[in-house]
């Protein structure tokens, strides 16, 4: 069987081979001339009393006979494309058993044509004589000025044989059959895997380029003088540095056992050495070794961006909570807190409620206002100032109203000290908030008849 076709299509099935038999057999009762079909893409067809083969070129009577093969069945697989000839889209047959170029006759002009004949033989192997014209062609398969035989009612516009500088047609052009195949939804849902990030390795330094390197760098100045002389380690364990094939290596020796041969980097490659081992499974210490490995490593960790987004910062604790005072002195600290806004808005246009709460008497005072600007709310407790007394410290949660720099004036005229909540911990304030909640309960139940009225 061969590559790019359906199996009951295959020109090596004796079935198949028997019926392009018969169709040959059936156009020579017929007196044979040209053949209507198309041309089946190169095959030998043998059995017991017939047998076809596709001839390339024959020398009879000194006259070379371009050998023409055409298909015969409409629906064979065959590699055509879309072309022009003399200007004018033509569709063009690729014709394997085919040794010349041929043309349909009303595509070539009179001033063309070479005024001589040229005899080809058909499928059926019948010899005739066909004008030949010079003509101008630009195809998949072949482009340029060619002769090509003029024939009146080819099968295709353009045929292109085995000549000099044609392309042979390859599986795309062939047509195949379309198939009804059914995309599952898990198979329309599955997206395509990612390329792999692989480390660029440095693969193209000789072993003559890396020693000059070792000996020409500056920093390796003080391994070089202790070649050959064992130093004992910090850690435990002993390391000398020992010369292998022209390589300078740092032999380790831990305490517990065993031996590394650390091969020493010079400057200008460690950091290709910390980009591959970051980037992949390999340890810098069991193969490599220069003056600060360990440092460098760790910067180069610290520095990579990936790392500081994905690593794991460990749990942060807790601050413990701090204890609240006990205020025995009345309107020494009060705690301040605005309520809204409220819906209906009263006729008085009132939607926000200041409110204040005495720390040590739990007096509580409230002021309905319109808005809740910074020089609207200093006017409400200037006003709550005048009445109860100016306090010592207030006590706000984080609003624009409070932190403003109008509020830090004022609280810096009235020798009034500032404390603020923690951000999104409404229980520091917890005396007002308390008192809001019950405020707020009470205009529900006290207001049901007339809501614009809770002013």
């Amino acid at each position: 069987m061969e590559l790019g076709h359906i199996t009951p299509d295959c020109s090596k099935r004796k079935s198949f081979i028997q019926k392009v038999a018969v169709a040959i057999e059936s156009r020579a009762e017929l007196g044979g001339g040209k053949c209507e079909g198309l041309h089946c893409e190169g095959s030998e067809f043998n059995n017991a009393s017939k047998v076809y083969k596709s001839k390339s070129r024959l020398q009879v009577d000194h006259d070379v006979i371009q050998s023409i093969g055409t298909c015969l069945f409409p629906e064979a697989r065959v590699p055509t494309a879309t072309g022009t000839a003399n200007s004018q889209t033509v569709t063009v047959l690729r014709d394997t058993r085919c040794t010349g170029v041929v043309v349909k006759r009303s595509l070539v002009r009179e001033n063309q044509m070479l005024g001589w004949e040229s005899p080809c033989m058909l499928l059926n192997q019948t010899i005739d004589r066909v004008p030949v014209a010079k003509i101008e062609i630009e195809t998949p398969f072949l482009t340029g000025i060619t002769e090509a035989m003029c024939m009146e009612n080819p099968i295709y516009d353009l045929t292109i044989g085995n000549v000099d500088g044609s392309r042979l047609p390859t599986l795309s052009d062939f047509r195949f059959p379309i198939v009804q195949a059914v995309e599952t939804r898990a198979q329309t849902d599955k997206k395509p895997l990612l390329k792999l990030k692989v480390p660029e390795a440095v693969t193209d330094i000789s072993r003559d380029e890396f020693t000059r390197e070792q000996i020409r760098n500056g920093s390796l100045s003080t391994e070089r003088s202790l070649s050959g002389t064992a130093k004992y380690c910090k850690g435990g364990g002993s390391s000398k540095f020992v010369r292998t094939k022209g390589l300078m290596y740092r032999e380790f020796s831990p305490w517990d056992g065993g031996k590394y041969l650390q091969l020493v980097v010079p400057q200008i490659y460690r950091s290709h050495v910390l980009r591959l081992a970051h980037e992949s499974s390999m340890a810098v210490l069991r193969e490599f070794y220069w003056p600060g490995v360990n440092g460098d490593v760790k910067r180069f960790c610290r520095s990579c961006n990936v790392c500081q987004k994905t690593v794991s910062k460990g749990r942060n604790t807790r601050v413990p909570l701090g204890k609240m005072p006990l205020i025995d002195t009345p309107f020494k600290r009060v705690a301040i807190d605005i309520v809204g806004p409220i819906l209906p808005i009263t006729d008085r246009k009132n939607r926000y409620i200041l409110t204040l709460v005495d720390y040590a008497t739990r007096y509580p005072e409230a002021i309905a206002l319109p808005s809740i600007e910074t020089e609207r709310v200093a006017e409400a407790l200037v006003d709550m100032f005048s009445m109860v007394g100016v306090p010592e410290e207030i006590l706000t949660d984080c609003g624009a109203q409070f932190t403003s720099e109008l509020m830090s004036e004022i609280s810096r005229l009235l020798s009034i000290k500032q404390l603020r909540t923690t951000p999104y911990h409404p229980m520091c304030n917890g005396l007002v908030e308390r008192f809001n909640g019950t405020l707020k309960q009470m205009l529900r139940r006290m207001c049901a008849e007339k809501p614009r009225d809770w002013d």
